[in-house]
């Protein structure tokens, strides 16, 4: 039938065929990973608690008979900027022991805490603390300084040292308190303040130990 007949060339009325679905495609490769994201606010730190800033539990020695540091030495460096805030507060606590080897012998044993080459335990000045004693082979004493270290300005600090001396049961020897209100420091803010512990015994073959050194900052 030829086109005259139809009549009927309009596009809009012709059907195509369809034909099948395709298959799914492969998943495509990942992406690379984006930037990261902004660090997130700071924590409001926290209030009333303390961070051990040193702990040190390896026995050190001296038989020195002039003061001189433990082998190995007990010390610490407070990086600067640690006591920030005026009242902040350190805890330094040291432990010593010293067992006879002679009978009947008077010794004197001597030990301080060094602060930024100043002596504060004792007496908080430029002696150490002092202690003289008949001993029997054998004896053994322990001693203790704990020392509360308060900031009062960039540049002072206020001290108290509590000194104890137990024998092997425990048993209470002597005890000294001391308060150093104004000990100069170079500017916290900007400087390291060092903490070292020194001794002395003057018998022969005996052998003064120091047991601890820990060092706890109170955080206000």
């Amino acid at each position: 039938m030829g086109c005259e007949a139809c009549q009927d060339c309009d596009s809009s009325n012709v059907t195509l065929p369809t034909g099948q679905v395709g298959e799914k495609g492969d998943t495509g490769a990942t992406g690379p990973a984006g930037p990261p994201g902004q660090a997130g606010t700071p924590g409001v730190p926290g209030t009333g608690g303390f961070i051990i800033l040193h702990n040190d539990l390896a026995q050190s020695t001296t038989t020195s008979n002039t003061l001189a540091l433990f082998t190995p030495s007990k010390s610490y460096t407070l990086p600067a900027g640690t006591l920030s805030i005026d009242g902040s507060k350190l805890e330094l606590l040291a432990v010593l022991s010293l067992t006879s080897s002679d009978s009947e012998v008077t010794q004197n044993i001597e030990y301080q805490i060094n602060i930024g080459g100043t002596s504060v335990s004792g007496i908080l000045a430029i002696n150490p603390y002092k202690y003289k004693e008949v001993y029997t082979s054998g004896d053994i004493l322990h001693m203790k300084v704990r020392l509360d270290i308060s900031r009062v300005s960039r540049t002072k600090i206020f001290i108290t040292s509590d000194n104890y001396i137990t024998d092997l049961n425990g048993a209470p020897i002597e005890h000294n308190h001391f308060t150093y209100n104004a000990m100069g420091v170079a500017d916290l803010d900007n400087n390291d303040l060092i903490f070292d512990v020194r001794g002395k015994e003057d018998s022969s073959g005996d052998t003064l130990k120091c047991d601890q050194l820990n060092i706890n900052h109170y955080i206000i």
